[in-house]
């Protein structure tokens, strides 16, 4: 399921719980890593509303950046 909506209210407690994911992963990973694996193993989406495409990037890919992190242990 794709949600296209959501406000900024809904970021903060999503990354601190992809962020306590991670930490599961790899209980020595800091701020900084968490930033720069999620960036790497983000993707961009397009969303079509009206006969308009948008891009939106960088969304977090929550299996690529676990995935990342075991094999980065």
């Amino acid at each position: 399921m794709c949600l296209s909506n959501g406000g900024w209210s809904w970021s903060i407690p999503y990354i601190a719980a992809l962020y306590t994911l991670c930490c599961q992963v790899n209980a020595n990973i800091t701020p900084e890593i968490f930033w720069e694996e999620a960036l790497k193993t983000g993707e961009t989406i397009e969303i079509k509303r009206e006969n308009k495409t948008y891009r939106l990037g960088k969304i977090a890919n929550p299996v690529r950046l676990i995935e990342n992190l075991k094999s980065r242990k």
